[in-house]
């Protein structure tokens, strides 16, 4: 039963309208660089930030 409702709703002709690829491609890429920015400023700077205070802490040790 619920297939049916699913069926009535294909449109009749089953291309998508013009431009759609390409707005959900750069959507796609959009969100991709915002989970890049976003990786940039969390995890990826807390690491590099331990890994700074570590080569300092070495460096004071050292002396």
């Amino acid at each position: 039963m619920m297939m049916q409702a699913f069926r009535d709703l294909k449109p009749i002709d089953s291309m998508p309208p013009e431009g759609l690829r390409e707005e959900v491609f750069n959507s796609l890429e959009t969100l991709q660089l915002i989970a890049d920015v976003i990786d940039l400023f969390t995890s990826q700077f807390v690491l590099s930030e331990s890994e700074m205070m570590s080569l300092f802490d070495s460096d004071f040790h050292d002396e």
